[in-house]
């Protein structure tokens, strides 16, 4: 299982980007927490299997309908375990 964290740049707050991430989480079976930013950057930690969470990658470095991904940065984390994917405040 890998661990990535994720801040996502661009148009991602207050176009539905966190509830996207949720159900796309939800989809692939990727655990973790997504989040928004003071700096208007949105902080995904996601945790899932090979595939899995490459697909996530792929469809968050995408975006939703109304939202509009600049830049992802990424890196990999030691292994954390999440029971769940939560939408945090």
């Amino acid at each position: 299982m890998n661990t990535i964290h994720m801040i996502v740049k661009g148009r991602v707050q207050g176009v539905g980007f966190r509830y996207y991430t949720y159900v796309t989480a939800k989809k692939y079976d990727v655990k973790g927490t997504v989040r928004n930013l003071e700096d208007g950057d949105v902080e995904i930690f996601a945790q899932g299997k090979g595939r899995n969470l490459e697909e996530f990658k792929k469809l968050i470095h995408k975006g939703s309908h109304f939202s509009r991904v600049d830049r992802v940065v990424e890196e990999e984390l030691e292994m954390e375990l999440y029971k769940d994917f939560d939408l945090k405040y």
